[in-house]
């Protein structure tokens, strides 16, 4: 069995993590303020309200509401087939490029960088006055809290066996609840969730398609990282990146008051596999 080693992040590295990620955020400013008033309250009640919705939302799913679901579903099931696969193909095809890439994307999956780059850009833009950023920002947070439940929750239920610990990418010990350690807490990945979500935030919240490039670059960087570093299966990567995506644009979409049309479905082919959204206005 072979486990491979993730670096330890240097102080550096996530200096310029949350550097980066106050960027992107800044760069949203462009984007009017979709609140009225901005006050302590506004902010926690906004936080209540999103939560009601997102737990009623499937109460709401009409037919092809269903059908995505389904058309998700089954293509993690269908992914679940290549697991074994992908994860031999990464451990023989390591390279030092690879590796430095790899090493780079460690910290925009790291929730406690995520949050403290929000965190810190939230307070000061607040503090200043400029509620578009500090908007933005809290948008950041309030998704990564929402999508984090949720994923904390598909762990606890699902103990999947990560891919260091086992060859069988179908190891599963549902509810089991003696099983407490890191190894059975695979699906799906946290720092995949992690990354879509502020992506999708941070892409949802501007016009501007260079921020949506490096944004769900970053974030696609460290989904490969996961499989790559064999912390994680190709399904719990696939998993995260729907979970982080949904919320982070359901969220900021509830916010700005737009029609929440949003239709996420796998492509599953020889040569790719992803996820093609869309959003109808």
């Amino acid at each position: 069995m072979i486990i491979t080693n993730i670096p330890n992040l240097s102080i550096m590295k996530a200096s310029i993590c949350v550097f980066i990620i106050t960027l992107l955020i800044t760069g949203c400013s462009q984007t009017p303020s979709f609140r009225q008033t901005h006050k302590p309250e506004d902010y926690v009640g906004s936080v209540f309200r999103d939560a009601g919705n997102l737990v009623q939302s499937p109460t709401h799913w009409d037919s092809s509401d269903v059908k995505t679901f389904g058309a998700i579903a089954g293509g993690a099931l269908l992914i679940m087939q290549t697991d074994r696969s992908v994860k031999n193909f990464a451990l023989k095809h390591r390279s030092g490029t690879v590796d430095y890439l790899a090493d780079l994307s460690v910290p925009f999956g790291t929730q406690r960088y995520i949050v403290n780059g929000a965190a810190g850009t939230f307070a000061l833009s607040y503090a200043l006055g400029d509620y578009r950023i500090a908007d933005t920002a809290f948008l950041a947070l309030e998704a990564n809290f929402f999508s984090h439940s949720i994923m904390g929750t598909m762990k606890g239920f699902t103990k999947r066996v990560r891919p260091h610990s086992t060859d069988d990418p179908f190891e599963f010990h549902f509810f089991d609840k003696h099983r407490k350690d890191v190894g059975s807490s695979a699906f799906p990945s946290g720092d995949v969730t992690t990354a879509f979500t502020w992506a999708a935030v941070v892409s949802e919240s501007t016009d501007s398609p260079t921020i949506d490039v490096v944004s769900y670059g970053l974030a696609s960087l460290v989904a490969m990282q996961r499989v790559y570093y064999n912390a994680h299966w190709t399904s719990d990567v696939f998993v995260g990146a729907v979970v982080g995506t949904v919320v982070g644009i359901k969220v900021v979409r509830l916010n700005q008051g737009k029609s929440d049309n949003l239709s996420l479905t796998p492509i599953i082919n020889d040569d790719f596999l992803g996820i093609g959204a869309t959003i109808k206005f």
